[in-house]
């Protein structure tokens, strides 16, 4: 009879231990990213490793998968849905038909500096960005600012008038507005990836946008030893988190995992400017070029969108876009496109 009861019990005992909430268990989640375990969103993901490992320790811990080790692009995004990934740090360039609204960050001389990035990110509209991922079954943790994209070349390119008849690099995403202007400019913009543009077997190039830390991986400061600063684009990266993944912690847990998350994104992006630098003075024979007021003034109206003409070529002063043709042609205001 005592030996029933004893069964009995420790039978009560793994089906209580069963009913415990999965945050209550050790658990392992993986974050996956597609860059160099050295670069700054490398860093940044080894970071988040740790402050999890210190601050949740038992409770969760966090493998980390560089290089796309677990897949790229849409592949992950796909992933971190169905939970497969746990987190995961995308370029904003994937959650684009998601949250149409963060192509702001691909526009060309949309922001001036690291804290105008920050504001608007910290802003509603910056929080909207975010909270519309909620609708795929995304959580977007926060945003990763990694740098900024500035002009690399064999000389300073300080006025727009001196992309003429330069083959051009672009390598990150953009409204569609950046290549047109390039090429009213006078330039030829070919888009590859920032490594073709340095190997001998690539598209020969006198100029790309790259960021300092791209470039340090890439090496193209070897190849084009000029950087203009240009700052015409962030690279933003948007930390990702499974919402099925979450739903399975306690709500003190996943608050934590959500805190730690927006810590480490802060430290991380608050240092932009200061990380570039760093990376910057450590080019040896690298010609480093700051814009002055007028010359920034002079690359912001080269690339202003045109009322009339969003995503399309920007025209001159007296002419409009000849938007029944051919996108990239303008033609004299008061003339039909017929005449293109």
């Amino acid at each position: 009879m005592w030996r029933s009861i004893s069964l009995i019990l420790s039978l009560f005992v793994c089906w209580q231990f069963s009913l415990q909430p999965l945050g209550a268990q050790e658990r392992t989640a993986k974050l996956a990213h597609s860059l160099t375990p050295n670069s700054p969103i490398g860093i940044a993901a080894e970071n988040f490793k740790e402050v999890v490992r210190q601050k949740m320790s038992a409770k969760l811990s966090i493998l980390v998968y560089p290089q796309g080790q677990l897949g790229r692009g849409s592949q992950v995004i796909r992933e971190v849905l169905i939970g497969t990934i746990e987190f995961a740090i995308v370029p904003t360039s994937m959650i684009e038909a998601m949250s149409p609204s963060v192509a702001l960050y691909h526009s060309p001389f949309a922001f001036r500096s690291a804290s105008e990035v920050l504001a608007a990110q910290r802003s509603p509209f910056g929080n909207g960005v975010l909270s519309v991922l909620a609708r795929s079954k995304l959580i977007g943790l926060s945003y990763l600012n990694a740098g900024f994209f500035h002009f690399w070349a064999k000389q300073p390119i300080l006025e727009p008038s001196q992309l003429k008849g330069l083959r051009f690099g672009v390598s990150g995403p953009h409204d569609g507005r950046f290549s047109h202007v390039l090429s009213r400019l006078g330039a030829q913009p070919s888009r590859a990836s920032l490594s073709s543009f340095v190997r001998p077997s690539g598209p020969g190039v006198d100029a790309a946008e790259s960021s300092p830390a791209l470039s340090a991986i890439s090496r193209m400061y070897e190849v084009l030893p000029s950087v203009t600063l240009t700052r015409h684009r962030p690279e933003v990266f948007i930390f990702l988190a499974s919402q099925k993944f979450l739903e399975t912690m306690q709500p003190s847990d996943r608050s934590t995992v959500l805190n730690l998350a927006d810590e480490v994104s802060k430290k991380f992006s608050n240092a932009m400017e200061t990380r570039d630098s760093r990376i910057l003075s450590s080019f040896r024979g690298v010609q480093i070029k700051d814009l002055t007021g007028s010359q920034l003034q002079a690359w912001r109206a080269a690339f202003r969108p045109d009322e009339n003409n969003v995503g399309g070529p920007v025209c001159e002063s007296g002419y409009k876009p000849c938007k029944e043709k051919d996108q990239c042609v303008c033609v004299k205001s008061g003339n039909t496109c017929t005449t293109c």
